[in-house]
């Protein structure tokens, strides 16, 4: 379990319908709590990708190291 010196307090702004499927997927865990492991979930898995990449060398198209993805925000 982290510390409070271990966190920082930030906002974060996003469309109204993604915090109202946060709040349905979180049930009873505080909501910072949750942003804050899926946001963990997320980084490892893409820094499991580089590394299997790292492994393999890169994909045709990609230079010499992945670059992280983050899903279009546009429409």
């Amino acid at each position: 379990m982290m510390t409070k010196e271990h966190k920082i307090v930030m906002g974060v702004s996003m469309p109204r319908n993604l915090r109202e499927q946060i709040d349905k997927k979180r049930g009873d865990i505080p909501r910072s709590k949750y942003i804050s492991r899926v946001l963990e979930r997320q980084i490892e898995h893409e820094n499991s990708e580089v590394n299997q990449q790292n492994q393999s060398g890169p994909l045709p198209g990609q230079g010499s190291a992945a670059q992280p993805s983050f899903p279009s925000t546009t429409r």
